[in-house]
């Protein structure tokens, strides 16, 4: 499969993620023909085989929506399956707030260290042009 590997590196499509901040998770992002981002986030600092958290901030260029799959995590039964929603914090905005639409949860084909069964959360969300954070939960910073 030949999808463009937009993080690390300098993005492309419009499209650049970063996590380069404090509480900074991602891995690697690639976008699959579909239009859909792939997202693999970095395992837990001495854990590395758990991941159930993210925060990272993505820019474009220009208004779109997208597909977020984040394929990495580790929960079997996550609260997502019960409402929760990721939060997001766009380029105008002072505040978090939950944030996407048509979730779902569920088993996928990779495995850490060839054995974890890992789990995709997959959702969509409209962004502004500018930079939009996006996070599992609420940040909380130092």
């Amino acid at each position: 499969e030949d999808w463009p590997t937009l993080y690390p590196g300098l993005g492309g499509e419009g499209l650049t993620f970063n996590a380069d901040f404090e509480g900074g998770n991602l891995r690697r992002v690639r976008r699959d023909k579909s239009g859909a981002l792939e997202i693999l986030l970095s395992g837990d600092t001495n854990r590395s085989s758990y991941c159930q958290w993210f925060f990272f901030e993505v820019t474009v260029s220009e208004p779109i929506s997208l597909r977020f799959r984040i394929v990495s995590l580790s929960k079997p039964a996550p609260t997502f399956l019960e409402g929760q929603r990721v939060v997001a914090c766009g380029p105008r905005e002072k505040a978090w707030r939950r944030a996407g639409h048509d979730y779902a949860y569920f088993p996928n084909r990779y495995g850490m260290d060839g054995k974890n069964r890992r789990y995709t959360l997959a959702f969509s969300l409209s962004l502004e042009v500018g930079t939009t954070r996006l996070a599992h939960f609420y940040p909380y910073l130092y």
